[in-house]
């Protein structure tokens, strides 16, 4: 195992949008492997932001898809429930 992705258990956690402080470990992890900041999130919605894993990397710069089934006041989520059907069509 390379050496720093041990130390992730060290990672300070720090909370804005997710539940459980996950943009610590995100942060932590594009800092060593780099990123081209471009995100997919299926099941997007968060409570309007407020357990949201991708609303921080948005305000970060990063761009991308982000999907709900269930009405979000972020308007760039788009509203979507998302089956094998039509997973095709949303990307």
């Amino acid at each position: 195992m390379i050496d720093w992705v041990k130390q992730i258990k060290n990672v300070p956690l720090k909370s804005v949008y997710s539940q459980f402080g996950e943009e610590s470990i995100f942060d932590y992890i594009f800092s060593k492997i780099g990123t081209n900041k471009f995100l997919v999130d299926l099941g997007a919605g968060g409570l309007g932001s407020k357990m949201s894993n991708t609303q921080y990397l948005i305000e970060n710069g990063w761009n991308g898809l982000r999907v709900d089934g269930e009405q979000d006041p972020n308007r760039d989520i788009k509203q979507e429930f998302i089956t094998a059907e039509n997973i095709v069509e949303i990307f």
